[in-house]
């Protein structure tokens, strides 16, 4: 049927052709086409690994969301069938190769622009309350939509927020604080907050990663010092007094072999290279995991000991560690049964959840619930739910571990703020579910969610999320425009229209109905191995505007696109 019927379309080099609803793919040889799947109207269903051509995808919304892992070298061709949607905002249609990625913007003046990113840029976005100048965009105004920093740049590696302020470390290894200082948590030698980014007074260019606490922020560096600034009024610095310190300071334990870190509300725990877990602060739970309460302005290791912990995340009055056996302890604050140990009484010694097992991967504490991921992809939640920051479509609290109601095996990494929950999927895509008076789950509202959604930003280039007690802060890597120009064009509400993107790898060539519209030198070099195609989830009924994509491995000639078109105005009956 359609394209793989049809004489005059090129079979050499035709690696993918996703038609009218059915996807059919050409091995790399001969002239047999094979069918994968295939829906009545565009409607596809789950489809299984095709292992020639090692095709992989999913149906999503009525149409493909993705097709991955087909080989191609640096020139390609992309071949689109479509008309516009005739909505009123702006949306993409992404074709990513590797890190490399041709965006196909349709605006809503029904202008079609295409541009090729090279996928290295590493935005920081912000959103939700903004009293203290926390999202960094020299306004104290609350978003309900994710927006960048004032200081903007593309270079931004790892992000943290808590109550009221955000540090973020930028991969030139500076480190950068911003928000509520009335404690000196932005180590800046003062206590006046911040409505913008400013480097701490220690500069430097080698920060290795860094947690905010509830008033306070620790930081590594790449010498693997550690180091403590802020509140210490139950000793979270570790300096063995509680003198709150407005300028960074080590801890009285010193060392240059810490790997990582977590801030509490009033605590902070750590781990060494050797495998040790150090806790210190306030202790009233238990949350130091030393069979007691009283506070400690020094570190001390926790009664279970051992030098094979591997990551450790704290947040209120509890604290919550992974092993490198895979097996998950939690200790401290229980009143919401955020220890998953199926009651709510604290604990000052750790013990595994109820559910036990060998397999967590990652954990993160919240306000008063906890989530974690499996190695299979799993993501378990357990808790105070008040908010719905389960997102199990209830607000019922639990003492045991349980799935979202979204289920999956696809959870990469999660964060919980103070009364809600963000977590990324291994496609990219962000999901923000809980508390969102103040707009912190990003959906352009303050409607509570007791069910994941995903932000109003939308994307699958997500990379790593920080949720506060009342904003989030995540990072995307958007790509930089790697040509000089986007080419833009004109599609019609009621024709379909052909549009090929072609390339050797150092220049673009844009055709509509195969007339070609201009040739663009690239700034960069595409060198990508693989292809896929997606389609971003910014309203339903885009994607039905598509009817037909043929990728290429190879860049087509001006004879070719003729055939291309002239075979796609046979199957439609133009």
């Amino acid at each position: 049927m359609g394209l793989a019927h049809s004489p005059s379309i090129i079979t050499q080099n035709l690696v993918l052709c996703l038609d009218a609803g059915n996807i059919k793919s050409y091995p790399g040889s001969g002239t047999t086409w094979t069918d994968v799947i295939g829906g009545d109207n565009g409607t596809l269903t789950n489809g299984p690994t095709y292992s020639n051509g090692n095709i992989v995808f999913d149906g999503i919304d009525d149409y493909v969301s993705s097709v991955s892992n087909l080989t191609l070298g640096g020139s390609f061709s992309i071949s689109l069938w479509l008309k516009h949607s005739n909505t009123n905002v702006t949306q993409e249609r992404y074709i990513t190769l590797g890190s490399d990625r041709i965006i196909i913007q349709e605006d809503t003046n029904s202008n079609l622009n295409v541009y090729v990113t090279d996928g290295t840029q590493q935005n920081l976005w912000v959103w939700g309350r903004n009293n203290n100048g926390q999202l960094g965009v020299n306004n104290t105004t609350i978003r309900s939509t994710p927006v960048t920093t004032i200081l903007g740049e593309t270079n931004w590696k790892s992000v943290s927020c808590r109550e009221g302020n955000t540090a973020a470390i930028k991969t030139d290894g500076t480190l950068w604080t911003w928000g509520l200082n009335s404690n000196g948590q932005l180590g800046v030698n003062n206590t006046a907050s911040r409505l913008t980014p400013v480097t701490t007074i220690l500069g430097g260019t080698n920060w290795k990663s860094v947690a905010c606490g509830g008033y306070h922020i620790v930081a590594i560096k790449t010498d693997g010092t550690l180091w403590n600034w802020g509140s210490n009024l139950f000793g979270q610095l570790g300096v063995n007094d509680i003198t709150s310190r407005s300028t960074p300071v080590t801890t009285i334990l010193g060392g240059t072999n810490w790997k990582s870190v977590a801030g509490g509300l009033y605590h902070t725990a750590a781990i060494k290279t050797d495998g040790t877990l150090w806790n210190w602060g306030f202790n009233s739970y238990g949350q130091l995991g030393v069979n007691d309460t009283p506070t400690r302005s020094t570190p001390v290791t926790t009664i279970l000991g051992g030098t094979n912990w591997k990551s450790v995340s704290c947040r209120e009055g509890n604290t919550a560690a992974i092993k490198t056996d895979g097996t998950l302890w939690t200790w401290g604050r229980n009143d919401r049964g955020q220890l998953g140990v199926n009651d709510n009484i604290a604990r000052s010694t750790p013990v595994t959840t109820i559910l036990g097992g060998t397999n967590w991967k990652s954990v993160s504490c919240g306000g008063y619930h906890t989530s974690a991921i499996k190695t299979d992809g799993t993501l378990w939640l357990w808790g105070f739910n008040n908010n719905g920051q389960l997102g199990v479509n209830n607000t019922i609290f639990r003492s045991t571990p349980v799935t979202t109601i979204l289920g999956g095996t696809n959870w990469k990494s999660v964060d919980c703020g103070g009364g809600n929950t963000a977590a990324i999927k291994t496609d990219g895509t962000l999901w923000t579910w809980g508390y969102n008076f103040y707009g912190s789950l990003g959906v352009n509202n303050t409607t509570y969610r007791s069910t994941p959604v995903t932000t109003i930003l939308g994307g699958t280039n997500w990379k790593s999320v920080s949720g506060g007690s009342f904003h989030t802060s995540a990072i995307k890597t958007d790509g930089t425009f790697i040509n000089d120009d986007s080419v833009s064009t004109t599609i019609s509400n009621s024709a379909y229209t052909n549009i090929v993107a072609t390339s050797n790898g150092t220049t673009l060539k844009l055709y509509q109905n195969s007339n070609l519209l201009s040739t663009t030198t690239l700034n960069g070099t595409l060198s990508s191995t693989d292809v896929s195609y997606t389609i971003s989830d910014v309203l339903d009924g885009f994607a039905g505007n598509i009817a037909n994509i043929v990728i290429y491995n190879k860049e087509l000639t001006s004879s070719e696109v003729q055939q291309n078109f002239n075979a796609l105005r046979g199957r439609f009956g133009i």
